[in-house]
């Protein structure tokens, strides 16, 4: 198995089009390379074909929410162990993210700088 070059692949999942847009836009101009899905079904739909270095999911989502996207990846050994950043404005959002056995909680409003900093704990960071 060869070791990717390059920039950071991260999937940023979100139901909200300008939220995920934003946070899509800001992750590329500080050189990470982005993939976007609105929901659970179409992020699974991009892990079949890619795996990327970190995912970013809100919880809150319609059709697959970001707790029923963290259940499904941890049943594929191949991507139980991808990075997951869970982003929320529940109020219980720390706990939550610690049942499912996430990386970091980003709670809504979120500094976007404090996610290139969640994300500089669990990938490599763009040249």
């Amino acid at each position: 198995m060869s070791r990717r070059t390059g920039p950071s692949t991260v999937l940023v999942v979100d139901d909200d089009a300008d939220l995920r847009e934003l946070t899509a836009t800001y992750l590329q101009a500080h050189g990470y390379r982005t993939r976007t899905a609105a929901n659970g079904f179409e992020a699974l739909s991009v892990l079949k074909r890619d795996r990327p270095s970190a995912l970013v999911v809100d919880l809150q989502m319609p059709l697959m929410n970001g707790a029923q996207l963290r259940r499904q990846l941890q049943k594929r050994p191949d991507r139980a162990r991808i990075p997951f950043i869970l982003i929320s404005g529940a109020i219980n959002a720390i706990e939550i993210g610690r049942a499912l056995g996430v990386t970091a909680v980003l709670t809504k409003p979120f500094e976007l700088a404090g996610l290139l900093s969640a994300l500089a704990t669990c990938c490599p960071q763009p040249a």
